[in-house]
């Protein structure tokens, strides 16, 4: 009797511990719970109190409660840095890529079928860029050739549309130099060159002729070239996206002429 007794006394007591235990338990969770809470606003006030007692006039407060929101924003927001960096590491080398592309100050397209023109884009290219001048301001000279490969067919939207085109609606290739296997359906796109160069022999409407003026010794070429191979000049297409720097390119392009005829004796 003795035994149950003092063995419900030890349960009791054991229960009663074990409330003591758990109301002390819910008791720090309610006070850690609480002081998570308001512990952020604890600090600034404490820190803003010894600012005020140092003299600082909060200052050292507000230094330390911007460096808890970082810290706060990075611990939120951390996916975002390798995200950001990867930003930055592509946008870093389109940068580099794209000033490290030639920027021409003018472009020349070269259509004609002459095979032995059309081999010698890098000798065209030193010769314009003899009349050149830094054109866009990044402190070279350099004058473009784009040689655009002609079939047989005589229709330059059957030969080769889309990379004339593309380079049409660029509006900044102002040169072309061609042939009459390569002018069907484009004529209306050229400038009259007779308004500018009226006492050129060489100049019939929008062609500038190069055959007999020295152009093929120029660029290295030691036999005549074909009589109808010709230097043109788009003309201004207003209305168009581009119309103000094609306005600007096409005076380049009239000034670099101008120094091109004079330069030939024609």
């Amino acid at each position: 009797m003795k035994k149950k007794e003092i063995s419900a006394k030890k349960k009791a007591q054991n229960a009663k511990e074990y409330a003591e235990y758990a109301k002390q338990t819910e008791k720090f969770n309610k006070e850690r719970e609480e002081y998570d809470k308001n512990s952020y606003n604890e600090k600034i006030d404490v820190l803003r109190l010894k600012a005020r007692n140092d003299g600082n006039s909060g200052d050292g407060a507000e230094h330390v409660k911007h460096k808890m929101k970082l810290r706060d924003w990075l611990y939120h927001y951390k996916w975002l840095i390798p995200i950001t960096l990867a930003f930055t590491v592509l946008l870093a080398v389109l940068l580099i890529d794209w000033l490290s592309q030639e920027r021409p100050d003018l472009t020349v397209l070269m259509i004609t079928q002459d095979y032995e023109t059309s081999r010698a884009g890098d000798e065209i290219s030193a010769f314009f860029g003899e009349f050149c001048e830094d054109f866009n301001g990044n402190g070279k000279v350099l004058a473009a050739v784009v040689s655009i490969p002609f079939g047989d067919s005589a229709d330059i939207y059957d030969s080769n549309p889309i990379r004339f085109n593309a380079e049409l609606a660029a509006g900044k290739a102002l040169f072309v130099i061609a042939d009459s296997t390569s002018e069907q359906g484009y004529e209306g796109i050229f400038y009259d060159l007779e308004k500018a160069f009226s006492d050129c022999p060489n100049i019939e409407g929008y062609k500038f002729f190069l055959h007999g003026t020295g152009f093929a010794e120029a660029i290295g070429l030691d036999y005549a070239l074909p009589s109808d191979m010709y230097l043109a000049v788009r003309a201004v297409e207003y209305g168009k996206p581009y119309e103000r720097e094609m306005e600007k390119n096409f005076e380049n392009a009239m000034s670099v002429l101008e120094k091109i005829i004079e330069q030939l004796g024609v």
